[in-house]
């Protein structure tokens, strides 16, 4: 099932992020920007957990994905996909007319599914992504609605 999140997921999905992306972001971040109204997010779950989440932001007829991520286990069963597609819809529906986001240039996978739906490479962003270890670039990726 598909829904709408809100401030009372912040933990949950804190807890999401940190296992797909290492160093995620805090309970107080998600909330944050649950509070403001230009945030909108959809996650997907069964009766007893959210397998993964997309998190945008809205500014007049544009919104830019600025998380998203679909738990190890249930990564290759159409969660993404389906989170990605009720997305655009929902937007499709409404005011926004372009769609962008950032992901590493190396997220093979990611990236297919989001040519797979539509979006185009716009340009890369050098170094854009830093651990202590390594930095990473990122392909910029816009869809028209």
């Amino acid at each position: 099932m598909i829904r709408e999140i809100s401030e009372e997921d912040a933990e949950s999905l804190a807890k999401i992020h940190r296992r797909c992306f290492g160093k995620g972001w805090s309970e107080e971040s998600f909330r944050s920007m649950l509070f403001q109204k230009c945030f909108a997010g959809l996650a997907e779950e069964d009766e007893t957990v959210i397998r993964g989440f997309i998190l945008a932001q809205v500014v007049i007829d544009e919104a830019e994905i600025v998380t998203f991520c679909v738990l190890p286990e249930f990564r290759g069963r159409g969660v993404g996909k389906s989170l990605l597609a009720e997305l655009m819809k929902r937007f499709a529906k409404g005011h926004v007319k372009k769609v962008f986001l950032e992901v590493a240039e190396d997220n093979d996978e990611a990236i297919g599914l989001y040519k797979s739906m539509g979006y185009e490479e716009m340009r890369r962003r050098q170094n854009y992504y830093r651990t202590k270890r390594e930095t990473k670039n990122a392909a910029v990726l816009a869809k028209n609605l």
